[in-house]
């Protein structure tokens, strides 16, 4: 009996080790696929702007990291364009936490046909770029347009994900491959300090509902390869 006990007990402690040296090797493939999965912070520069050469718009977009254009009208900026309203506040609120620098120039409002100046109509053209601590957080990611490729975009990236533990596994047989699909918590990691300012927090309220959600548990699959656990993906 006692044989019998040991021998029941050191297949358990096999088992628990081979199921062990598993989810290590899960954790690993899952966290080498996933540490470039960044949250970030997308800005977008002004598209069309009406009564404005916007050749000239094009180019300033190419020389600056970010560019905003207010409309001015009779010494009143124009709030009617909601879009960029709302890219301006972030945009400002990246200036306060010293990621962006900002800089303006005026410029006349020309008419679209005949070309004369328009009366009492101004462009504010705000002009952001990279702070040293900007370009150390940005991270450059290509977005797809819906008729092909879209720009590179510089994004403000605040963490990452990280797999805090593997909840459960199946594995399987499929058409020769072997296959396992995992279920894993995760935490985020490498967390950016400018988070944390008030302008920031105001202006991003999606950061706090990213980092703060409730369910951080996602399933993944891996396939097994002569290099080891990869995603099938």
């Amino acid at each position: 009996n006692m044989k019998k006990n040991l021998l029941i007990t050191l297949i358990g402690a096999a088992t628990l080790l081979s199921a062990c040296g598993k989810e290590s090797e899960f954790k690993s493939a899952i966290n080498k696929s996933i540490e470039t999965d960044y949250n970030c912070l997308n800005l977008s520069s002004s598209g069309f702007v009406p009564w404005m050469d916007n050749k000239e718009l094009e180019q300033y977009k190419k020389e600056n990291s970010f560019v905003l254009v207010d409309v001015e009208k009779n010494g009143k900026i124009d709030q009617s364009s909601s879009y960029d309203t709302d890219n301006s506040n972030k945009a400002n609120a990246l200036v306060k936490a010293g990621l962006l620098t900002k800089t303006t120039k005026t410029e006349q409002a020309i008419g679209s046909w005949d070309r004369k100046p328009i009366k009492g109509t101004m462009f504010i053209i705000n002009f952001y770029n990279l702070t040293d601590s900007g370009k150390q957080t940005v991270k450059e990611k290509h977005f797809s347009g819906l008729f092909g490729s879209g720009d590179q975009k510089y994004t403000f990236c605040y963490t990452h994900p990280q797999v805090d533990s593997i909840l459960n596994f199946t594995e399987q047989e499929l058409g020769g491959q072997h296959i396992v699909q995992v279920k894993y918590s995760y935490k985020y990691v490498d967390i950016a300090d400018w988070v944390n300012k008030t302008e920031i927090k105001a202006a991003f309220p999606e950061i706090d509902k990213s980092l703060n959600k409730p369910d951080k548990t996602t399933t993944t699959g891996l396939i097994k390869t002569n290099n080891g656990w990869q995603t099938n993906l």
